[in-house]
């Protein structure tokens, strides 16, 4: 009888609850995206970020400790320049922005990315599913899981980019300021390869139309090219091909991954 009166009372509190004015209702406000910059401090011999979208010399900056206990989903990150010792960065949210901004030797995890700029120069290893990715000029980008929509763009008259693609790839386009140099679709996994800017994977694993429920590729982004600097002149249109540099890429990204993968543990 004791647990019935419990449950009574209960029940009698939810439904004056239901009808209390909604004005009383409880509004949480969605915390607003926050922008890190991540850089090599030579001050310090490490790697250091700054809240920001650029790092400024004589600023604060705090250990990465503070920007993986802080990042939630939505935030961005832009990584910049490089260092003597490999940046492992390694966060447990998706991003709305990653930017690699000459950034070289960096392999970065999260659970996913709403965009991805690699911008020239760049050498880098990104591992989760990316929604849209750009790869500028001559930038050197492994991509170890599915991309929906890659665009290899050339800011000059040339696109030289080397990416590899080691799930799917939806949608690819090649092009620079005044050609669009491919096309393609549904790259099957881990065949994608871009050499110099020219697709290499065989004609058996893409295909040149969209399937039904395929959305079109999105808007050509400039809003990072003014950075990416112009590329040498490009020597030839993109053809399919073998090639063995793009197994050199495959072999050092699977090496540094693996060297990542011990770092972190010891984290």
């Amino acid at each position: 009888m004791k647990k019935f009166k419990k449950f009574a009372a209960w029940l009698t509190a939810v439904a004056l609850c239901a009808f209390l004015p909604a004005g009383n209702a409880m509004t949480v406000a969605a915390a607003e995206p926050v922008t890190y910059c991540v850089s090599y401090c030579p001050s310090e011999n490490t790697w250091r970020y700054q809240r920001g979208g650029g790092w400024v010399d004589g600023n604060e900056h705090g250990d990465l400790y503070y920007l993986y206990r802080d990042i939630k989903d939505g935030d961005t990150i832009v990584v910049e320049g490089t260092g003597d010792e490999t940046l492992y960065l390694n966060v447990s949210a998706r991003l709305a922005n990653l930017t690699m901004n000459h950034a070289s030797n960096v392999l970065v995890t999260a659970t996913g990315y709403d965009e991805c700029f690699i911008l020239e120069g760049s050498y880098t290893v990104v591992n989760g599913d990316v929604s849209n990715a750009y790869v500028y000029n001559d930038a050197t980008c492994f991509f170890n899981n599915n991309v929906s929509n890659l665009q290899i763009i050339g800011t000059g008259d040339d696109i030289n980019a080397q990416v590899v693609v080691a799930g799917t790839a939806g949608h690819v386009v090649g092009k620079d300021a005044s050609r669009t140099y491919y096309d393609l679709y549904n790259f099957a996994k881990g065949k994608l390869s871009i050499e110099d800017g020219s697709i290499r994977t065989e004609e058996a694993y893409y295909s040149t139309t969209p399937s039904a429920a395929q959305n079109t590729t999105p808007a050509a982004t400039t809003q990072q090219a003014s950075s990416a600097g112009n590329a040498d002149e490009y020597d030839e249109v993109p053809k399919t091909g073998d090639s063995t540099l793009i197994y050199w890429i495959l072999l050092g990204a699977s090496a540094l991954c693996f060297m990542g993968k011990k770092a972190l543990k010891k984290m």
